[in-house]
């Protein structure tokens, strides 16, 4: 009798164990499309070419008038003449990734944090842009590309 209760109990409890899900990400993938995505918004200053590819939840939350504002404000001294991704960090339990970039015009110096969403299987599209007002700082979790 205590053995069924014992193995009831353990059956009970492994029941109430959330399933955890394993995450396929593509670091070179995620970085591409970052990358894509900074070229048209930042170097090429095409607004509403960067506006579609974002991810369809991003683009519900920010009109096209209110990206393009954004893109304006973020480069009140201009835009870079380059950008790459530098690092990758991915964001934990979640089907996102954070992709740092370098951008350069002249001496000027130029760092991003570029939000994808997606996993490996289902491709990545940026859902958010940050520029910083220098290098961000370290993480564990970040690696270089």
């Amino acid at each position: 009798m205590r053995k069924a209760i014992f193995f009831a109990q353990v059956i009970l409890l492994l029941a109430c164990v959330p399933t955890v899900r394993r995450l396929e990400h593509r670091p070179d993938l995620a970085a591409k499309a970052a990358s894509d995505f900074a070229q048209v918004a930042f170097v090429d200053h095409d607004a509403r070419r960067a506006y579609e590819l974002l991810w369809e939840q991003g683009k519900a939350r920010v009109p096209l008038a209110e990206f393009e504002k954004a893109l304006v404000e973020m480069h009140p001294q201009g835009y870079p003449t380059e950008v790459s991704a530098v690092e990758y960090e991915p964001i934990f339990g979640q089907p996102a990734m954070n992709i740092f970039l370098h951008g350069v015009r002249g001496e000027e110096q130029y760092y991003y944090r570029i939000v994808v969403q997606g996993t490996a299987p289902t491709g990545y599209r940026v859902s958010d842009c940050l520029r910083g007002s220098g290098p961000y700082p370290p993480s564990a979790a970040r690696k270089p590309l």
